[in-house]
């Protein structure tokens, strides 16, 4: 047998490692920590693929009753839990407890147990129906498996012992039975834990009392707002405490308790004076703080960063400087109350809408407290992502920090960036307020609540960055041009990166010497070609100027580019279209029409980009341009042109005006070897131009000639033949 000094060493081990470690440098690192408890707890689920949980049972209230020793770690504990039946005539459950836990007795509704692993399996005394509920007890015992430094640790600080648990994602099932599934809340909990009475113990929610038991203390806890296994929390040590206020939006008082060491005391007072005012900032930005008829705080731990436990954040006590260097932490923690504890992940593939956007609210307070210049250099210094990175729903890796943290809080920068930041605002305090409040929710979730604040489809921004791996790389050009009198830029954009290509609204600035013109375009192709009006000859692009896109850029001279057609346009009744007004469809001899994508400049002035296989044109084929009107006062004007392609990549059409009128209608009869070809006046035609084709293809045109006349006869020499009546507009 080990002498009880040598027990105490193996229990204090995986802690001196993590203290050897650096103090991070800030608190995206995190992550490290929380991956390295993750895969410390991986043992917990081997057998069950971590998220398993019984569906027949809905898991409703919780007391839990513990009396740990401080000593050794060892637990004695008792659970009643309050289960309601899913389905009818429920006759057993399943939850959650690990080993080497032992299980002492069972009762309430409960008859007997068995064990199968970590799945605890019980009988009830009778049957329960869908909607019935019942309470089951089990008083168990045993020394819970330590994760490393996480779900139950004992060592100490200036030689005092703390024992503390951190349970994300599946450490819940170590210290205390469960539904250890964050889709599956508590309504509420009440967590009663008896210590030396030179202890204070502390956890979730209010404390309701504190028991004088002689040389023995309890602590009684209740939690009264939905809470997630893995968010119950338990510390003890010999706390120091001093508290502040937070006056809710309601005009109501809530406290602001912390509890720490003692000898950390004066700097804990300096450290944590930022926690009310971040309080004030985040239920100003996004609504009132979750739980805000109960408390919010922290308690010092011995471990080198934070868990955002419910009302009750676990604090790195190695972070408490007096310097105010771990700010962003104390931000960090407290964000994950909205995001994380009132809407909590439903899997942990889903720890993008934990960690995500605790890491972005990190910026933001940055922001606040700094301005723009401070958010910027927030995202490309301390949130800055290396590559290999992704993908960030379903990571690899559940809480890298590269990943998960830091290209999750680029998504929503990027997201605010494309949507901006009224309506980004507006998403949030939606998300808050959504279904999904007090309980849990998927990345698809919020994916479709996103979509709903912007007319933009976001699916390929989603598609590339949320599902997929790493950046895009792009090279840019731009190049001056001039058009009926003004000045353009022609700007070309290739993505270079293996990677497959990116969708993307990328932010641009294009300069001249009378000024800038900004401007956010949809990338989505390997080579793309962009054109902007600008106040005078342009000089220089900017790209993504203000870094609200996570990619990499390069100027240089493009290779491939696509053509664009610059076309002004004017109604009959010499209005100029707008955005939306004109759709144009381009076709080539032997290809089947392609409806082109059109930019919409001021002036009347459009751009077409040509693209995807209309690329392979040579300067011999000759292109029939259909521009025509859906909507308003002008529908049905259109314009046919005819374009012979040259080597060029610009082609200028100058300017021209669509008509308010269907084309003609064609009738033929055959007569004596002869076609006599009948048409319908279009008004303000001049005359018409007869067609003549050898296939249906319209292959091999030739010109019959023209007419101001609604009839035309031509000779039939032939087995077959195609014609067309074209108007020529008397202006």
């Amino acid at each position: 047998m080990k002498s009880p000094l040598a027990a105490l060493l193996l229990i204090c081990l995986p802690f001196l490692a993590l203290a050897q470690s650096p103090a991070p440098e800030d608190s995206l690192l995190e992550g490290w920590y929380k991956n390295h408890l993750a895969g410390a707890q991986s043992r917990f689920v081997q057998l069950d693929g971590g998220e398993r949980s019984d569906p027949s049972i809905d898991l409703r209230y919780v007391h839990l009753a513990l009396s740990p020793s401080m000593s050794t770690g060892n637990l004695i504990g008792r659970a009643e839990l309050l289960c309601e039946s899913r389905v009818q005539g429920l006759s057993s459950l399943e939850l959650d407890l690990a080993q080497p836990m032992l299980v002492d007795s069972v009762g309430a509704d409960a008859s007997s147990w068995n064990r199968m692993g970590d799945i605890l399996h019980l009988l009830l005394t009778q049957p329960a129906d869908s909607g019935e509920q019942f309470t089951v007890m089990i008083a168990y015992s045993g020394m819970p498996a330590s994760s490393g430094f996480g779900s139950w640790s004992l060592t100490n600080h200036a030689g005092t012992p703390i024992l503390s648990t951190l349970s994300e994602p599946y450490g819940a099932r170590s210290w205390w039975p469960c539904k250890d599934d964050p889709t599956d809340k508590l309504d509420s909990l009440r967590l009663e834990v008896t210590v030396p009475s030179a202890y204070t113990a502390t956890s979730n929610g209010v404390l309701e009392g504190v028991d004088n038991l002689g040389i023995n203390t309890r602590w009684r806890w209740v939690e009264r707002y939905p809470i997630a296994s893995y968010l119950v929390c338990l510390s003890v040590t010999n706390y120091v405490s001093f508290e502040d206020s937070y006056i809710s939006m309601a005009g109501d008082t809530m406290p602001v308790v912390h509890y720490v060491y003692p000898e950390d005391l004066a700097d804990a007072q300096i450290d944590f004076d930022v926690t009310v005012p971040m309080l004030e900032f985040f239920s100003q930005l996004w609504g009132e703080y979750p739980f805000v008829q109960e408390k919010y705080g922290h308690s010092a731990f011995a471990w080198s960063g934070g868990m955002e436990h419910q009302c009750n954040t676990s604090y790195g006590a190695n972070l408490i400087r007096g310097d105010h260097v771990y700010d962003r932490i104390v931000a960090h923690e407290l964000a994950h109350q909205w995001w994380g504890d009132l809407i909590t992940c439903a899997t942990f593939d889903d720890i993008w809408l934990n960690e995500g956007f605790a890491t972005y609210s990190e910026a933001l307070w940055t922001e606040h407290t700094g301005g723009f210049a401070a958010l910027q250099n927030f995202m490309v210094t301390r949130a800055w992502v290396t590559d290999p990175s992704g993908p960030v729903y379903a990571p690899t890796s559940t809480f890298g920090s590269n990943t998960v943290y830091r290209k999750g809080a680029w998504l929503l920068h990027m997201l605010r960036g494309i949507i901006g930041d009224t309506a980004f605002t507006e998403l949030m305090r939606g998300w808050y307020q959504s279904d999904h409040a007090y309980g849990s929710a998927t990345v698809a979730d919020f994916v479709a609540h996103a979509q709903t604040f912007t007319d933009k489809d976001l699916s390929g921004f989603w598609q590339g960055y949320l599902y997929g791996m790493n950046r895009p790389t792009y090279r840019w050009d731009v190049i001056p041009r001039t058009h009926q009198g003004f000045n353009l830029a022609q700007i070309w954009i290739s993505q270079i990166q293996s990677d497959p290509d990116f969708e993307m609204y990328l932010p641009l600035r294009v300069n001249s010497g009378a000024g800038s013109v900004a401007l956010s375009v949809r990338d989505s192709l390997r080579n793309q070609g962009f054109a902007v009006l600008t106040p005078a000859a342009p000089t220089t692009l900017e790209f993504d100027p203000d870094n609200w896109v996570l990619e990499f850029n390069t100027e240089g001279t493009l290779v491939n580019q696509l053509s664009q057609i610059v076309f002004s346009g004017r109604f009959a009744d010499g209005s100029l279209p707008g955005a939306g007004d004109l759709r144009a469809t381009l076709r080539r001899p032997g290809d089947r029409h392609v409806i082109l994508d059109a930019t919409c400049m001021d002036h009347g002035i459009f751009v077409f980009e040509l693209q995807h296989e209309l690329e392979a044109w040579v300067p011999s084929e000759t292109l029939t341009l259909d521009l025509y009107s859906l909507s308003g006062l002008h529908a049905g004007e259109r314009l046919h042109l005819s374009i012979a392609p040259d080597s060029g990549l610009w082609q200028d059409l100058g300017l021209h005006t669509l008509q308010h009128a269907p084309p003609p209608l064609l009738s033929i009869e055959l007569q004596d070897e002869v076609a006599h070809l009948q048409w319908t006046s279009v008004p303000g035609a001049q005359s018409y131009r007869i067609y003549r084709y050898s296939d249906l293809n319209r292959q091999d045109e030739i010109l019959l000639g023209e007419t101001p006349l609604l009839h035309w006869d031509d000779p039939i020499d032939r087995e077959m033949a195609v014609y067309q009546v074209r108007v020529v507009w008397a202006h």
